[in-house]
């Protein structure tokens, strides 16, 4: 499990620093990306919230809660 969870933190560290590098713009596999660790570290069922720029409040939100559970 801890193995797990480092090779997710991992994956995070490399999808935020795309993320952080390529703003305002966010690729759709970093957006699954986000979608896959919020829903395992959240507890949610797998959703993609929509992949459009009248979500992006939602998409940060995600993207911080996600950076919180990986930190």
């Amino acid at each position: 499990m801890e193995q797990d969870k480092n090779l997710d933190i991992q994956l995070w560290q490399e999808t935020k620093q795309r993320i952080d590098n390529d703003k305002p713009n966010l690729e759709y596999d970093d957006f699954v990306t986000i979608c896959k660790l919020h829903a395992k570290y959240k507890n949610h069922k797998y959703i993609e919230i929509s992949f459009c720029g009248c979500n992006k409040k939602q998409i940060n939100q995600w993207i911080k809660e996600v950076d919180e559970c990986l930190a």
